[in-house]
């Protein structure tokens, strides 16, 4: 039998996170990485938001890590959205 285990997850050293292992929801707290800065910052609720207004219409969930690409949206509704930007 397997023991089930929760993700873990070690950072790079971040201060007081310096050698502790974290759940992945504390490594997407404190990740420096552009595209979970700016989730964080405008909500992703507004993230989805801006993305409808793009013409994206797949469902897309309200957590975190769909900044970093893990909503399915079809490659013609990505490429789609490009569009928004001439």
């Amino acid at each position: 039998m397997v023991a089930k285990t929760s993700v873990v997850a070690l950072p790079k050293p971040y201060g007081h996170l310096a050698a502790e292992a974290s759940c992945s929801r504390t490594t997407f707290r404190w990740s420096r990485c552009p595209s979970l800065v700016m989730a964080r910052s405008v909500t992703i609720e507004k993230g989805i938001e801006y993305a409808r207004r793009f013409g994206v219409t797949a469902s897309i969930p309200a957590y975190l890590p769909v900044a970093l690409g893990s909503a399915e949206v079809t490659v013609l509704e990505h490429t789609a959205a490009f569009t928004a930007f001439p």
